[in-house]
């Protein structure tokens, strides 16, 4: 979800096939934390920038969407019934990895469940 242009149209559509009492899982990762960032710094950051290129634009180019607006965006349709974070366990999203959430299904009037 993380790049994703349209986000809401992404959640509406998983809304729209999902049935009354499913649930859906969601990960994501936290972009842009102390963690993500030194491991590239690391890695592919080194290799770009020896050719050249900005890897940093690069990265803000495809990962349109950070963890807190596609959570605020989940949240539009649905509920969220659990939340995890990797590793640490707590809802420290400048820290930790990924964020996951179990989800379930938002009752709107008029939702047929279709």
């Amino acid at each position: 979800l993380e790049h994703v242009v349209y986000l809401d149209l992404c959640l509406e559509e998983i809304f729209r096939v999902l049935k009354n009492d499913g649930e859906a899982f969601i990960s994501v990762p936290n972009e842009g934390t102390l963690a993500w960032n030194a491991g590239r710094m690391l890695t592919s950051n080194r290799h770009f920038s020896r050719r050249g290129l900005d890897y940093g634009r690069v990265i803000e180019l495809e990962h349109i969407n950070c963890v807190h607006q596609i959570e605020k965006a989940i949240r539009r349709y649905f509920t969220i019934v659990k939340s995890s974070n990797f590793p640490l366990g707590y809802s420290a999203k400048s820290i930790n990895l990924v964020s996951a959430y179990q989800c379930r299904k938002r009752s709107f009037p008029g939702n047929s469940g279709l």
